[in-house]
């Protein structure tokens, strides 16, 4: 049998909500590694894999383009290495099977489920989304802007955790710019040889990962690491009343006309409720003013309490 990790937008997050419900199936069947293999796209998601399978033992093919051109065709024309293909439950069809992969369907008495790597510690990891710091979402890396941050919030959090005098990392992909320099603190995003692999580490053995709401914050909760998700927007949609009270879904957009603060709706907690007790998200304050939704960013005086509950 060969399960499939995909996601034609390439979007990180959903490969990490994959992998987590595939590695509790595969716990929960106690499945032979040796009888599993499991296709992706890209030779990233592949580490994740590898966060599942401490034997070592499983098949993992690395398909790329192949994998995409069957997903544009309905699945027909599958690779031959793919034996028995078990897809993503979002992407099934009637010919195939699938498993349960939406962030719903994540069992959290499983939890920790994930392998962790050895590696350097750090007090606290954190990861934060500005523009081509997730190069590895492709097509989707600068797109869904209310994910974005203001970057000096964080800089300045950053500073004073280091003040503190907590040892720092900073992970994340694409970026050239040195926001900080303080003798706690490292920007491994500076590093171009530093890899996925090289974060999962770092993830694993912090005494606290920070994540905004986007790319690898699924990571730290599913590999036990106390985590805080700032300027959650995901779990938002608002509704726009049409004639008729017939009424359209969104994506919570910055800046967009809506009649009413009541049409902003929080609707979607189970993307993060399966993180457990010991880990915490904070909304991003949303406010309407004269019909325009304004998101802003969780401030360091939002973060920072949460912060000391897990370090002191």
């Amino acid at each position: 049998m060969t399960y499939i990790v995909f996601r034609h937008e390439n979007a990180f997050g959903n490969t990490c909500e994959q992998i987590i419900n595939l590695a509790i199936l595969l716990k929960k069947e106690n499945l032979n590694p040796e009888m599993v293999s499991i296709a992706v796209e890209h030779s990233w998601q592949k580490d994740l894999v590898d966060l599942i399978d401490e034997s070592g033992k499983f098949n993992v093919l690395v398909l790329g383009d192949r994998l995409h051109e069957s997903f544009q065709t309905g699945w027909a024309n599958l690779p031959e290495l793919i034996k028995d293909p078990i897809l993503p439950s979002y992407y099934s069809n009637s010919k195939n099977k699938s498993y349960k992969a939406g962030w719903e369907w994540i069992d959290p008495s499983y939890l920790p489920i994930l392998k962790k790597l050895n590696g350097k510690e750090f007090d606290v990891v954190i990861q934060f989304r500005v523009k081509d710091s997730w190069t590895w979402r492709g097509e989707t890396g600068n797109t869904d802007l209310s994910r974005y941050v203001n970057q000096d919030n964080f800089i300045e959090l950053i500073r004073q955790l280091c003040e503190l005098g907590f040892r720092v990392a900073r992970i994340g992909h694409g970026s050239n710019e040195k926001i900080l320099e303080h003798l706690n603190f490292i920007d491994t995003t500076l590093i171009k040889e530093f890899t996925l692999k090289d974060q999962l580490q770092l993830i694993s053995n912090a005494r606290l990962f920070i994540s905004t709401d986007s790319s690898i914050w699924p990571l730290g909760p599913a590999l036990g690491t106390p985590t805080i998700i700032s300027n959650v927007t995901s779990v938002f949609e608002f509704f726009e009343p049409l004639p008729f009270f017939h009424f359209r879904k969104f994506y919570l957009p910055h800046g967009k006309l809506i009649a009413r603060k009541s049409h902003i709706k929080v609707i979607k907690p189970y993307i993060f409720n399966w993180i457990g007790p010991h880990n915490h998200y904070i909304l991003k304050p949303v406010s309407l003013f004269l019909g325009v939704i304004k998101i802003k960013d969780n401030s360091v005086k939002d973060l920072l309490p949460k912060i000391k509950e897990v370090l002191i």
